[in-house]
């Protein structure tokens, strides 16, 4: 938990709102520089994965925004629809209650007559009779049949919209396919480029002296960002994360498939951090949470770690979350323990959804199992 030390009220008074907002975009302008610079001293081959990854990330944005659509119509067929039903419900409600008015007024030897049979096969002299009780009738319904007529009409409102809604709904479902054939053949082409760097020995090492660069330009990165949380609203607050070592929760609900300090699939030299797969490919198992409150620090494409976040927690302890398919937040923002930083993904260089998770203390890599609940 964050823990508000006490702050005279006056010291609050006194913030420099302008100053603040000038260090953040101060912040942002240096973080791009990094990126910039990271990106032309991409050899070819980390110029063909930033390529696919844009690629990847716009297909799999928009995919995103088709289900999001689909979803929406979706549901609104199945509100219409309840409403629809709803309407009958009450026009057959509505139509039963005028009947049965109808059967109590001329109820003879246990027959119901209809409406047809009040002035059929009777007398002439009984005609005005009839019309009286049919006049009192009508008139004692006038409210529900102008009821049932308002209904009616309603009816084939909402009967025209919920054919409409589905019309879209039948257009969205084909939008959806059509983004998610595009992101298969996206990820295919991503996949096949690492299967061609991985059978390729100059290649590997290409990827490899490449992937030693960035490891260096991040550790750089993070002495440049060790102490120096940025001054904002929140500059009060302390975390003590050392006092929850062992019991903190994972960044999201998955597996380990790489160890730190082990090689993975597509890197010879060891990981300083975890791989984690999610347990399910639910866009829930794939979102990725703050292990403790801290500061978003970095949040952008990073060559072979792919779109990556750090977030700084104080005392010098960071958190490095990469390979994801989307960043929810941004540098400077502040973010509370267990709050929702992005969407674990397959950017960098991986082939399947994982989170690469990294935990350091001052400025060096620690096991994160050893801070993590089991």
């Amino acid at each position: 938990m964050l823990l508000l030390l006490s702050v005279p009220q006056s010291a609050i008074a006194k913030r420099d709102i302008q100053g603040e907002i000038d260090q953040i975009k101060h912040e942002k302008q240096k973080l791009l520089t990094v990126r910039q610079q990271l990106e032309s001293q991409l050899n070819m081959l980390g110029k063909s994965l930033l390529v696919l990854d844009k690629k990847l990330l716009q297909a799999r944005e928009q995919s995103r925004e088709a289900a999001d659509n689909f979803k929406k119509s979706d549901e609104k067929v199945s509100s219409l629809t309840a409403k629809v039903n709803a309407l009958k419900h009450q026009i057959d409600v509505l139509e039963r209650k005028m009947r049965h008015e109808i059967s109590m007024a001329w109820m003879r030897a246990g027959r119901e007559p209809g409406w047809p049979d009040m002035f059929a096969g009777v007398a002439v002299t009984e005609i005005p009779h009839r019309k009286h009780m049919a006049k009192v009738i009508l008139d004692q319904q006038g409210s529900t049949r102008d009821q049932w007529q308002q209904t009616i009409l309603i009816l084939q409102e909402a009967q025209q919209q919920l054919q409409a809604e589905r019309d879209v709904l039948a257009d969205r479902l084909e939008a959806k396919k059509s983004a998610e054939l595009a992101l298969d053949e996206q990820f295919s082409a991503k996949k096949k480029h690492l299967g061609e760097v991985k059978s390729d020995k100059q290649k590997q090492q290409q990827r490899e002296r490449e992937l030693e660069k960035q490891e260096k330009a991040l550790q750089r990165m993070l002495e440049d960002l060790q102490f120096s949380l940025l001054q904002t609203d929140k500059e009060v607050r302390h975390t003590s994360l050392r006092t929850k070592k062992g019991r903190l929760s994972w960044p999201i609900q998955g597996k380990l498939i790489a160890l730190y300090d082990s090689k993975t699939r597509y890197q010879s030299s060891r990981i300083r951090g975890v791989l984690l797969a999610p347990l399910s490919s639910s866009k829930t198992f794939r979102q990725v949470r703050s292990v403790a409150d801290g500061q978003v620090r970095y949040a952008d494409w990073f060559g072979g770690f792919g779109l990556m976040m750090i977030v700084e927690h104080g005392d010098g302890m960071m958190t490095i979350y990469a390979h994801n398919d989307a960043l929810y937040k941004q540098v400077g923002d502040w973010v509370d323990a267990n709050e929702i930083l992005a969407e674990a993904g397959s950017t960098g260089w991986v082939d399947a959804t994982q989170l690469y998770f990294e935990l350091r203390d001052q400025g060096e890599p620690v096991n994160p199992k050893l801070w993590m609940k089991n």
